[in-house]
């Protein structure tokens, strides 16, 4: 990619930010990443300091999407960052395609729908890129929101779908939802059906054993003893002694757990997308490191459960291959790397184990992510393990800036945002009146140390609309920064709605 990029055309002033940092003179782009992107009050805020990733909260109605969720996404895209887009309601890519349009990035926009124009059959590219069995399994268990570790059912899943794959990929040289399904549903779950088909001599077996006898048929071409070994002592173990002996009740709980997956990457629509014929996948995620802006238009709303394992897969893949791609990079290349975001409204939904460890590593990829929710208690809700605290806490603290807007939540304003923000020496004033006396009442001032921002005052700021003139406030908090004027570690800041 070329260090320098031209606009071609400028969006109008109308549609952009009001703080936003004006290129209209400049008309070219070398996405350094002291280069400012905002003016946040007395301050600038940088390329740097959005790939430190951003934590946006609100509640219902706060303005977090219009106010500052909206000046970050048209800074973005009047920057010429490429990007992946979550959904979550209908409206959500409808909004996205007009901020294109607004900014003049329609060509650049991939709309990922049901209208059959982008499919991606996404177990096919993972294969021909040269990802391994374990990347893959990953992929696969993201969409269930589940880790590569974990407790007895979640590591006996990922076992099966593990060996599954190799199987496969060693048999075919591809792997395909449908063909994990016939795998898993056709082989031997018992002793004297696993002696049936693993038996070369016996005409039994059907699929499993016209998969199996393929694998075995291919070794000799194999050349990387690591490979075969994987094959002769995991795989075909697994298939031949411990798949057919476990214990049937068990079993059946892996095996329902692998279909439910299975059945809604197969239905309907979706299956049209992520597993469809490998010569009509037409979809590359590189095309995102130049420019593209994907939405993900399978919105939760419409498309359920299904929805949300579909757009889980695309993320996990946009992390994996930011992360393959980018990181290893020379230093002069990092340096010319176009910016790109990951943008997630309603993050609770689509929050995986994957997310703090992708984080740690953005600065370097040039990846700046964006997370909205309307409060600290949808990430406790949603996280669902025994751990929700640690787990939420540890999410947050990689994200480094963080906008709050007004909301109620008495968890997020008491318990998050006045410790984070922390305590200070400040002058209270407090009025005393002494019923035996009639003196009346006596005020004092005095200097205490308490919470620098009272958590009431998170519910007094400004929501936007016409009442407010269409002016939308946030605190803003950034980890190691003091902002300007006030030297503060946090600052009050107004969005403009109407852009």
């Amino acid at each position: 990619m070329d260090e320098i990029i031209k606009r071609e055309t400028e969006p109008i002033k109308s549609n952009l930010p009001d703080n936003i940092v004006s290129y209209m003179e400049r008309k070219e782009f070398q996405f350094k990443l002291s280069d400012a992107l905002l003016k946040i009050n007395d301050d600038y805020w940088t390329i740097g300091d959005a790939v430190e990733g951003v934590q946006i909260f609100g509640g219902t109605g706060s303005g977090k999407t219009s106010g500052s969720g909206q000046t970050l996404a048209k800074t973005y895209l009047y920057n010429l960052f490429g990007g992946l887009v979550l959904t979550v309601k209908a409206g959500d890519a409808l909004m996205w395609e007009q901020y294109c349009k607004d900014l003049k990035r329609s060509e650049d926009l991939i709309m990922i729908n049901t209208d059959g124009k982008v499919k991606f059959n996404f177990l096919d590219y993972l294969v021909k890129k040269g990802y391994n069995t374990i990347n893959i399994t990953h992929v696969l268990l993201s969409a269930l929101q589940k880790s590569n570790s974990g407790d007895y059912w979640q590591n006996a899943m990922e076992q099966l779908i593990k060996n599954t794959i190799n199987l496969l990929v060693t048999s075919t040289g591809s792997v395909s939802i449908q063909d994990m399904y016939k795998v898993v549903i056709n082989a031997p779950k018992s002793p004297i059906e696993a002696s049936i088909t693993f038996d070369v001599e016996n005409a039994g077996g059907g699929y499993f054993k016209e998969i199996y006898l393929n694998a075995l048929a291919n070794m000799g071409e194999i050349k990387d003893q690591d490979t075969i070994l994987e094959f002769e002592e995991l795989t075909s173990n697994y298939w031949q002694y411990e798949f057919p002996n476990m214990d049937p009740e068990p079993r059946s709980s892996i095996i329902s757990m692998f279909t439910s997956l299975a059945d809604n990457l197969l239905r309907g629509e979706i299956r049209s997308i992520l597993s469809c014929d490998p010569e009509v996948s037409n979809f590359k995620p590189e095309s995102i490191f130049e420019g593209s802006v994907v939405v993900l238009d399978l919105n939760i709303k419409q498309f359920r459960e299904t929805g949300k394992m579909a757009q889980l897969i695309f993320k996990t893949i946009f992390q994996m291959i930011v992360e393959k791609e980018r990181e290893n990079l020379p230093t002069n290349k990092k340096e010319e790397m176009r910016p790109i975001f990951l943008w997630i409204d309603e993050a609770q939904f689509f929050l995986t184990s994957n997310d703090v460890l992708f984080q740690t590593t953005a600065r370097s990829t040039k990846t700046a992510s964006v997370y909205l929710t309307q409060n600290y208690s949808n990430y406790l809700a949603f996280v669902g393990s025994n751990r929700e605290k640690a787990t939420v806490d540890s999410f947050l603290a990689v994200l480094q800036t963080k906008f709050f807007h007004c909301q109620s939540d008495p968890i997020t304003n008491n318990d998050y945002v006045s410790k984070l923000i922390g305590k200070d020496y400040v002058m209270r004033e407090s009025e005393n009146f002494n019923p035996s006396q009639n003196s009346g009442s006596s005020k004092t001032t005095s200097k205490i140390l308490d919470y620098k921002i009272l958590p009431w005052k998170l519910d007094q700021l400004s929501k936007g609309g016409k009442a407010n003139k269409q002016i939308v406030e946030a605190i803003v908090y950034q980890s190691g920064r003091n902002w300007k004027p006030d030297n503060e570690n946090f600052t009050l800041v107004t969005f403009n709605q109407d852009i």
